[in-house]
């Protein structure tokens, strides 16, 4: 087992309107199951975890989100800002606009690698700050909000 990081997702409403990071909400802490160097599944618990209540298991997921997160990790590694400070790992979402990401997240800054599949809207394991990020995201998220729930985006 890897270690834990924490999930984050953000509403399609906050990027339409031109907010993403100070608008996320924290959910579940994400627990990567390892085979050797590859990452083959991720535990899924709930709770805060900082609070002295115990988390509970939320559910297994099996999708290549657990590799492509170290695959992010390890370009993110090579950039020269991470030799300056330290990062926390968390995951970001949007759920609605299929859009996840790794975050890390700095003191001074933060760093949002996209995961595949990009659709060609963005640069997968590519990173972005916020401001890149928003003017990407924002266009689908005022897309979404314009297409009746339960409707396909693409």
């Amino acid at each position: 087992m890897a270690d834990p990081y924490r999930d984050y997702s953000v509403d399609p409403t906050n990027l339409a309107s031109g907010q993403l990071l100070s608008a996320t909400k924290s959910g579940a802490w994400r627990y990567p199951l390892m085979h050797g160097t590859n990452a083959v599944a991720a535990a899924e618990l709930i709770g805060d975890g900082t609070n002295g209540q115990p988390l509970k298991f939320a559910g297994l997921e099996q999708t290549d989100f657990s590799n492509e997160t170290l695959e992010a990790l390890r370009k993110a590694k090579k950039l020269l800002q991470i030799k300056d400070q330290d990062y926390e790992l968390r995951r970001l979402d949007c759920p609605a606009i299929l859009f996840v990401s790794v975050w890390l997240h700095g003191k001074s800054d933060d760093i949002i690698i996209p995961l595949p599949p990009a659709r060609g809207k963005w640069e997968a394991f590519q990173p972005y700050s916020e401001r890149q990020m928003i003017k990407l995201l924002k266009p689908a998220a005022q897309k979404r909000l314009k297409v009746p729930i339960g409707s396909p985006l693409i």
